[in-house]
């Protein structure tokens, strides 16, 4: 019998660019092809062996948030333009509780703003600071607070938190601008609901697919599929040039 504890649902956290990418409408998909060629000799021919001759490794997800920056992202190619509006400070105190999604994935906790700098997060006593990238995953842009389920801050917690948040006045795409694509790093992050195993898929460098078609539809929602490719960066990683699969023990 299975170890059901090895099955795993749902979508999880895509970030790209080391922004959340929000709410995925359906399924994601991380996949490597290859072209091989086969050595033959001998009569009648016999194989003698293969070597590949091309990789390619993407990642396909459908974003369901359509925002400027995840549109920018998804292209590739499109610059975007920022026009900011005033600071706000929140002072340390403002009390937040982690929630669970309706649809899973990480605990979080949504700030008052976006744009997120700043930031301080402390238990409701406020003699403990939890650290950034540890405790808690922060998603400036969008000023989302997730909780590592890794870290010390427990499920379900209230937390005290002091920050800055400026909320863009506007963002627009500027069309026929710019025509050189993007680089950017990919993480997807899945938690299984079952075990709490992770799995994360990594691309050190990758290109989105340059297109956006978006579809506005009466009785459904929409939402805009990106492909992203992966490219080596053999001088920094180069034990795995194209990024990994890792999965928790």
């Amino acid at each position: 019998m299975g170890d059901f504890r090895n099955t795993t649902l749902g979508t999880g956290l895509l970030t790209i660019g080391g922004v959340d990418a929000g709410f995925l409408k359906g399924d994601v998909k991380v996949s490597r092809k290859i072209d091989q060629a086969i050595f033959e000799s001998g009569v009648p021919l016999q194989p003698q062996g293969r070597v590949i001759t091309k990789e390619t490794i993407e990642l396909t997800a459908p974003l369901g948030e359509l925002t400027v920056p995840n549109l920018a992202a998804v292209s590739g190619t499109i610059p975007v333009t920022t026009n900011a509006g005033t600071p706000v400070v929140v002072a340390m105190g403002q009390a937040k509780t982690f929630a669970v999604p309706v649809l899973g994935g990480l605990e979080y906790v949504a700030l008052d703003g976006e744009v997120i700098t700043a930031l301080t997060v402390k238990d409701s006593t406020e003699v403990t600071t939890y650290t950034a990238g540890t405790d808690y995953l922060l998603d400036a842009a969008r000023g989302i607070i997730y909780r590592n389920p890794a870290g010390t801050i427990t499920t379900l917690q209230v937390v005290h938190v002091g920050y800055t948040y400026t909320t863009p006045a506007s963002k627009q795409l500027d069309l026929g601008k710019y025509f050189v694509f993007i680089e950017t790093d990919i993480l997807f992050t899945h938690v299984s609901p079952v075990s709490g195993k992770t799995w994360t898929v990594k691309f050190w460098r990758a290109q989105g697919s340059a297109e956006i078609d978006l579809n506005f539809q009466e009785t459904n929602y929409t939402i805009t599929n990106v492909t992203f490719i992966s490219l080596p960066d053999a001088v920094a990683h180069p034990t795995n040039p194209n990024g990994y699969m890792r999965r928790t023990n």
